[in-house]
């Protein structure tokens, strides 16, 4: 009898875990029906595209020196990477970032509005940095140097210079 007993729970049992993987079966199927086109992920990268690259450009007191990027709307967290040496450093060289649509080269770079870069004023004494890193939103950017000083000779910057939009696509 007591064979009997244990041969019904073990044959009890079998079924109860035949009836589990019946109602598994499905589950473990699901995702192998219902797609008939073959998928592929895209492989994201770290790209870059260079918006200025120069040695030695001089630039004049008074005088700007203008580039122009254009950011799209399916790069992923796009980016200005910009860095610059002056040879002369006395005499300071400024770096403006804003939408194209609010430049007007006519006006002083002090009087421009919805400025990306700078952000805020720069105090008395406070250095200028040589390098910034910029978030901008997709459209059409200028980028330009300034050189704020006086025009003579003696006001001259000599100016190198990499600018590069990274982005991921």
């Amino acid at each position: 009898m007591l064979y009997f007993r244990v041969g019904f729970q073990f044959k009890e049992m079998r079924m109860c875990s035949l009836r589990s993987s019946i109602a598994i079966l499905p589950l473990l199927l699901l995702p192998l029906v219902g797609c008939s086109e073959s998928t592929s992920f895209e492989q994201i990268q770290r790209r870059e595209a260079i918006v200025a690259d120069f040695d030695g450009l001089f630039i004049q007191g008074g005088e700007r020196f203008e580039m122009t990027a254009s950011v799209s709307g399916d790069i992923v967290h796009p980016e200005f990477d910009a860095r610059w040496t002056n040879l002369n450093r006395e005499v300071s060289i400024e770096f403006y970032v804003l939408r194209a649509e609010d430049y007007d080269p006519g006006v002083r770079p002090s009087e421009l509005k919805n400025l990306l870069w700078p952000q805020g004023e720069l105090r008395l004494g406070e250095s200028r940095p040589s390098k910034v890193i910029l978030h901008p939103d997709p459209g059409e950017w200028v980028l330009f140097f300034y050189n704020p000083a006086d025009r003579s000779l003696a006001n001259r910057v000599e100016l190198s210079s990499l600018i590069k939009l990274t982005f991921f696509k």
